[in-house]
């Protein structure tokens, strides 16, 4: 397993997000990593599916991160009556450490059991988050899934 040093660093709209030590990389946008996973992830992928499936979704996430786009997924199905199935493949999941430091839960209005929920999911399994939200994490990556057809 690849060793990573993470730093926590607060974004333009007062999220956070999460840098690779010593290297000028973040997961999400410096600019706003709560505006960045709700316009992008959400308004501009999920609503826009939505259209097509009225009650139900099911998403892949390649490189699952801070969990970030999966709590504003769950919020949403919530909010709006959804059932979502959701999978996730990330090889290298965040240490508790790091993703236990994450203003999420705050700048979301969601648990902060909900987010450690997210992240503590076991590895493929189906995971029941909420009525609204199931969760499968891969900790594989997306070409070792591919490779293996």
């Amino acid at each position: 397993m690849k060793k990573y040093i993470y730093k926590i660093r607060p974004t333009a709209d007062g999220s956070d997000t999460v840098a690779l030590f010593n290297a000028d990389e973040t997961f999400h946008s410096k600019f706003g990593a709560l505006t960045e996973s709700q316009y992008i992830f959400i308004n501009c992928g999920f609503k826009e599916a939505q259209k097509r499936n009225a009650d139900h979704m099911t998403i892949l996430e390649v490189g699952f991160g801070t969990g970030l786009n999966a709590l504003l997924t769950l919020k949403y199905a919530q909010e709006n009556n959804l059932n979502v199935l959701y999978y996730a493949l990330e090889p290298y999941p965040l240490p508790a450490s790091i993703y236990s430091q994450l203003n999420y839960p705050e700048v979301t209005g969601m648990s902060n059991e909900i987010f450690n929920k997210l992240h503590q999911t076991p590895s493929n399994i189906l995971f029941k988050i909420s009525d609204a939200f199931t969760l499968k994490q891969h900790r594989e990556s997306v070409q070792s899934v591919v490779l293996k057809e």
